[in-house]
């Protein structure tokens, strides 16, 4: 009755883990259930009468405007030049399988696609989305003619072209009922080719919460594999005369490192200078590496019905396919795909086979390991058939390989508990044959001092992690303070009146804002590697007084609104042509960390300055106040991380103290520097001086 009770509870644990991704793969088919969303014919989609258009996600399926070998852009439509005729195309689908003169398309080529979407009438000027999920292997998408995505480089040719394949989300703002969706295509280094994922279109909020699902769904799955893995690995370095827990550990994380590769590309989201090709090769590898392991696993597990000569060919063949995928480009080894399935049914035989012939002689955990192949072997070739013919599920074997190796791995802990209460019988069966009752309590004196030791160090780590956490959510609460500021008083005064509705210069600002607020929400949490020098700049020459005459512009309002008397100085157009080579998103952070400091420290009814100057070397940038100013002695500390002036602490001011020591690490990583002059009850002075580029510089940049 117990054995029962526990198998149940076990089923009962691998439903509720497993139901996240039966609600991902579950969700088109209710959605289906609901209402048939409308698909395109002749290259128009009309969606006027579709009652789901703000609730839904809209995959842009059917027949799209298709032009081989032709690279056409949005305008060219507009100017009425003379085009080839198109070609109605299923979307999405790989173009191998469509046909020109009765002849199928080669994978390697470049061609258009077109869709024109007929908009209801109340859509307009509504925030709308596109999320383009994967497109073989480069592409540009224009929406009525404004490119709002691209990936890699589109060319006519291998060497014009730079593949890169991974989901992508833009969002616009449609100004009239039709929307015309034209997408360049190059495909020269891989099987598939063309729009062969669907495209989802819909509003921003419901594909971004459709797409935050997707990531928490494959975080979770990657994030389970990756810490299962490494556990049995370390399980298996503290005893290496089994070694289950080795391949186990191994199969976890080459399928655990796959998932982050598939679906959402998250890999590609944590290391975006990841090669394309370096990424397939990978994607590859650690699936022909999961055979390999969870073959060696099977055969670990049942070794008395060993085939030796099948499990050698069955190695053998996928270390070949390793080598192929190691030593040959994507174009050649993506070919082998369609011809696995038959080398992965062989596979599955022979696991079949093992765990067979274990059930058929009782072995303990056989009908587990049995269960696990059951649900591992549709998965696997329902994945293989959606890459080979689009049919099936994409992505689902590593839910299938998590229900499996959860099971496998409740079989091992099932198999260590029992050698673990077999060695506890026999130790007090000794203890009590022997009387050797001084050695047990020394032994167990050793094992409490090692496991309060265990206990003293875990809570020095947890310490730690507590420092780093609090030290983390302060950075948070002081970086996202003023562009939020900022954006609620451009809200407040569309909502007082004060700036009309709508107003296209504050939208784009407040958009300008919401992106500076993604790139800052990032940058906090590599703060430590602003110091260390490991962040990456997007540098690029700009030029110094439009810029500092763009950051004024944007700040201007915050500051009236409080009654501060906010100028620019230093604006001189005989020096419009003066430019350094800087991040101007980072920059400005510090331009906007100096003028938040400066408020904090004037009173409503001060005058706040901008002060660019410009000499033959170097700009410098001063942002002055008439505040209450700092005393000689603070001065020096003013840029560490962590200082709070003694006027900011009497004054109950909130902060970190984190904006000026970020400042510091930006400028320095400019190779500029950063000072301040102040003078306590008279107001500050905080500037920071950036090289120029030189005009031989400029020469070169440019040849």
């Amino acid at each position: 009755m117990r054995t029962v009770r526990s198998w149940f509870m076990i089923w009962i644990m691998v439903l509720g883990i497993c139901g996240g991704g039966i609600t991902v793969y579950g969700a088109d088919l209710l959605a289906a259930v609901q209402e048939e969303a409308p698909t395109a014919s002749n290259g128009v989609l009309n969606i006027q009468h579709w009652t789901h258009l703000r609730d839904r996600v809209l995959p842009l399926n059917g027949e799209w405007a298709f032009y081989w070998q032709s690279l056409i852009e949005p305008q060219q439509w507009k100017d009425k030049a003379v085009l080839p005729e198109p070609v109605w195309v299923k979307v999405p689908d790989s173009w191998t399988n469509y046909r020109l003169a009765n002849e199928k398309l080669p994978n390697q080529g470049y061609a258009t696609y077109r869709l024109v979407v007929q908009l209801p009438s109340s859509e307009v000027g509504r925030m709308k989305s596109v999320y383009v999920h994967g497109v073989a292997t480069a592409y540009k998408l224009w929406v009525n003619g404004e490119l709002v995505l691209e990936n890699g480089v589109v060319g006519p040719n291998t060497k014009s072209s730079v593949p890169a394949n991974y989901a992508k989300m833009a969002s616009f703002q449609p100004h009239e009922s039709e929307l015309e969706f034209v997408i360049q295509v190059s495909s020269f280094v891989q099987r598939k080719a063309g729009i062969w994922e669907r495209i989802e279109f819909g509003d921003p909020e419901v594909i971004m919460s459709s797409r935050e699902a997707s990531v928490a769904y494959e975080v979770f799955l990657a994030g389970t594999l990756l810490v299962f893995g490494s556990y049995h690995i370390l399980l298996y370095l503290q005893r290496s005369k089994n070694k289950a827990p080795l391949f186990f550990g191994l199969t976890c994380l080459a399928i655990g490192l796959r998932t982050l590769l598939l679906g959402q590309s998250l890999l590609i989201s944590f290391f975006p200078q990841l090669p394309w090709e370096f990424a397939v090769k990978l994607e590859y590898l650690t699936a022909y590496g999961g055979v390999i392991f969870f073959t060696c696993y099977i055969q670990n597990q049942f070794k008395k019905f060993l085939n030796r000569w099948a499990a050698t060919l069955i190695i053998g063949i996928h270390v070949a396919l390793g080598l192929l995928v190691m030593f040959t480009p994507a174009l050649l080894f993506t070919q082998t795909l369609p011809y696995y399935l038959f080398v992965f049914i062989a596979v599955t035989i022979y696991w079949l086979y093992l765990s067979g012939m274990a059930v058929g002689r009782g072995v303990q955990g056989s009908k587990m390991h049995l269960a696990t192949i059951l649900i591992i072997v549709p998965c696997v070739i329902s994945e293989l058939l959606y890459y080979k013919t689009t049919f099936g599920f994409a992505d689902i074997l590593s839910l299938g390989m998590f229900i499996g190796l959860i099971l496998q791995g409740i079989l091992l802990a099932h198999q260590f508990s029992r050698s673990f209460e077999q060695s506890e019988r026999l130790s007090e069966e000794l203890s009590e044959w022997n009387q050797t009752l001084a050695t047990k309590i020394r032994r167990r004196t050793l094992e409490l001092e090692q496991s309060n030791a265990e206990l003293l160090q875990a809570n020095k780590s947890l310490s730690q992690m507590e420092q780093s956490r609090r030290h983390l959510l302060s950075n948070i609460s002081h970086e996202l303070g003023t562009p939020m500021t900022s954006i609620q008083g451009y809200v407040k005064a569309m909502m007082d009146g004060v700036v009309p509705p709508g107003d296209p210069k504050s939208m784009k600002i407040i958009f300008e804002k919401t992106l500076y607020l993604d790139r800052l929400i990032a940058d906090l949490f590599e703060l430590s590697k602003l110091e260390a020098g490991q962040i990456t700049f997007d540098r690029r020459e700009t030029l110094i007084v439009p810029f500092v005459r763009k950051v004024y512009d944007k700040y201007k309002f915050d500051l009236d609104e409080y009654d501060y008397v906010f100028e620019i100085q230093g604006d001189h157009p005989e020096q419009e042509s003066a430019a350094a080579i800087l991040d101007p998103v980072r920059i400005e952070q510090v331009v906007s960390n100096l003028l938040y400091n400066a408020k904090n420290n004037t009173e409503p009814g001060g005058k706040i300055q901008i002060l660019a100057q410009i000499d033959t070397n170097e700009f410098t940038v001063h942002v002055i106040d008439t505040g209450r100013g700092m005393s000689e002695a603070e001065i020096p500390h003013l840029f560490d991380r962590f200082y709070r002036g003694s006027a900011n602490k009497r004054s109950g001011k909130k902060g970190a103290g984190l904006g000026l020591s970020i400042c510091k690490e930006i400028v320095a990583s400019h190779e500029g520097t950063i000072q301040m002059c102040s003078m306590l009850g008279e107001g500050s002075d905080v500037y920071f001086t950036i090289p120029l580029v030189q005009v031989r510089q400029r020469v070169e940049v440019e040849g």
